[in-house]
């Protein structure tokens, strides 16, 4: 469950880390980061995961099923398939 806890905080890091190595430390303020964010999008194995707008502010874009597997103790997937998310205009 760890894993995929972290999973959803990596973005957040992901756009700290880049908006600090664009504006550095000093210029780190919450408006660069609004900024970074408005350009960022996470794309792992050609599937965006995540990405902002100016808009949307919420960073998801894409779920995976599990199940819970009481004989092996863990979450398991259900397949390999993302299953992306909706949104109604």
């Amino acid at each position: 469950m760890g894993y995929l806890t972290m999973a959803a905080f990596y973005p957040m890091f992901d756009i700290i880390s880049k908006t600090v190595s664009s504006a550095g430390p000093e210029g780190f303020t919450s408006q660069a980061l609004y900024e970074t964010a408005q350009d960022y999008s996470l794309v792992i194995d050609g599937i965006e995961l995540a990405s902002y707008s100016d808009v949307k502010r919420d960073g998801v874009e894409a779920f995976k099923m599990y199940r819970a597997s009481v004989e092996e103790e863990d979450l398991m997937p259900v397949d390999n398939q993302w299953i992306p998310v909706v949104r109604e205009p």
